[in-house]
């Protein structure tokens, strides 16, 4: 494989940060745009000068042999048809959250992948590739919280606007697979196998009036083996500015990380207090603006991604996170009806 690697992009539009991220990574060398609208193939590749192929097929990306990863920015029910096609081509595959909308689909990538093992699979959860909470879980793992106890992880934004766009866009959508999958996936880094969940939720008449069926509020309850307790909160239909949570507590200590106001708080056995902010950091992970987009996280994400596939190293975030993260939010799911 030459120095740089080559990349395929599915889905521009949301595609963007991979883009962006990519363009200004020398381990990656964008070679292929695929997405059905033309008229945005050619301006992104006008926006980035790219000397790339623009194509309206999945099938030209696959039968591609110059293309050595593909990036799954494609809608939700078409993430398993789109990676499982990639793996067989002999692709290794980066795809955005969630990994499949259905367990069913979930299996039929994770046996793909079992049968293709020389092909990595990255799930791009892009929340694990923030700094401050990239710092939180390097501590956790260095044990300075002693015996673990609690995670407590939320996201809350209000999306009121953003769900009749939805609403107009797909008809019918799961605030759980677009929303609360962020602080789920927070929580399950920590926690690993849920044993126990137990969920309240609340349906605004925000989301009631878009004609859909699915709560926009929730609280759920989750503990694992070990009875270790997890508490993830989302909040989608009230007038909160946009912030994702972890806080963690341990015999020893606890810890607060928070994005996109990057700040991490920690106290270790009351002798060590530490408060770190990432302000030098913010033009780089929001290059188009404050709080827009992924670029940062998804250059972690590219920049892991790289590195494993020229090291032959296993994912952080690969098929087993991603499949437990849907699975979790299947279980979910079903006590809502």
């Amino acid at each position: 494989m030459n120095e740089s690697i080559n990349l395929a992009i599915i889905g521009l539009q949301e595609g963007l940060s991979a883009l962006h991220a990519a363009h200004r990574s020398k381990q990656w060398n964008v070679t292929t745009l695929c997405d059905l609208n033309s008229q945005l193939l050619e301006e992104r590749k006008e926006a980035y000068k790219l000397n790339a192929d623009l194509v309206t097929s999945i099938d030209d990306v696959l039968n591609n042999p110059d293309v050595d990863v593909v990036a799954i920015f494609t809608p939700d029910h078409l993430h398993a048809e789109h990676a499982v096609a990639s793996l067989e081509a002999g692709k290794h595959v980066i795809l955005t959250k969630p990994i499949a909308s259905s367990i069913e689909d979930a299996e039929k990538i994770q046996k793909t992948c079992l049968k293709y093992p020389d092909q990595l699979f990255f799930a791009a959860h892009t929340s694990r590739f923030i700094p401050s909470l990239m710092d939180q879980y390097a501590d956790f793992q260095a044990g300075k919280l002693g015996k673990f106890i609690s995670v407590e992880a939320s996201y809350n934004d209000d999306k009121r606007s953003r769900m009749l766009h939805l609403a107009d866009k797909w008809g019918r959508f799961s605030p759980l697979y677009i929303w609360l999958i962020h602080p789920m996936d927070i929580a399950l880094w920590y926690l690993g196998d849920v044993k126990e969940l137990s969920l309240i939720s609340h349906a605004s008449s925000s989301i009631i009036n878009t004609g859909n069926a699915y709560p926009d509020n929730y609280l759920v309850n989750l503990n694992n083996q070990s009875g270790q307790l997890g508490l993830v909160k989302g909040y989608y239909s009230v007038p909160e500015p946009s912030i994702v949570e972890c806080v963690l507590r341990g015999e020893n200590g606890y810890s607060v990380a928070t994005y996109p106001e990057m700040r991490y708080h920690a106290v270790f056995d009351v002798h060590e207090n530490l408060d770190r902010e990432y302000a030098s950091s913010i033009d780089h992970y929001f290059p188009f603006g404050r709080y827009s987009h992924h670029v940062g996280e998804m250059g972690n994400i590219l920049t892991e991604a790289a590195n494993c596939i020229k090291n032959t190293v296993k994912p952080s975030v690969g098929i087993e996170e991603g499949f437990k993260t849907v699975e979790t939010l299947q279980r979910l799911e079903a006590l809502l009806y």
